[in-house]
């Protein structure tokens, strides 16, 4: 792979490519700062002004793998979407990777491009309580069928539910607050 100020120009495609540590050029070249590597992997993470992870990027190859997560106004994260393969293009924030419905749940973008079969829902989630304590109540999986989809009463989703509830514990004395 040859990359010139960040930006990839090409891949090594030569018989000499298989060569250990060898690198064949006809011309003059000069270089600096020079890495050799053969199946590199490397990656980019996204974050927002929280230092949240918004994003991420994996180069494998000829392909950019790429997920993206959501969260609530609590800073809890609520969504992370399904890994979904590209070829290759320049590192960069992809704006029209996952857009996140909040009212209705269903996320749109490349990533419900790629993941048809998911019916808007190509990501797992989380569903919490309204409460200062802010425990969790329902998760959900990728798919329509196995969602959070808030166009379904909660009773009739096919989704991990929590709950919760005080017990008491004879002659237990709690501190008094």
């Amino acid at each position: 792979l040859f990359f010139f100020n960040g930006e990839y120009v090409c891949g090594l495609e030569h018989p000499c490519s298989q060569a250990a540590e060898t690198l064949c050029l006809s011309g003059q070249a000069v270089f600096s700062k020079l890495l050799w590597g053969r199946q590199v992997t490397f990656g980019i993470r996204y974050l927002d002004a929280m230092g949240r992870v918004r994003q991420g990027q994996m180069f494998n190859g000829n392909t950019v793998t790429v997920t993206q997560n959501f969260y609530d106004s609590e800073n809890r994260l609520i969504a992370q979407t399904k890994p979904a393969e590209f070829d290759y293009f320049a590192f960069g924030y992809l704006e029209d990777f996952a857009q996140l419905d909040l009212e209705t749940g269903i996320m749109s973008g490349r990533i419900a491009e790629q993941y048809p079969e998911d019916e808007g829902f190509p990501y797992v989630s989380q569903r919490y309580e309204a409460t200062p304590e802010g425990r969790m109540l329902e998760s959900g999986l990728p798919g329509k069928a196995y969602a959070i989809d808030l166009s379904v009463e909660e009773q009739n989703r096919q989704t991990s539910r929590l709950s919760y509830e005080k017990v008491d514990i004879p002659g237990l004395k709690l501190p008094e607050s």
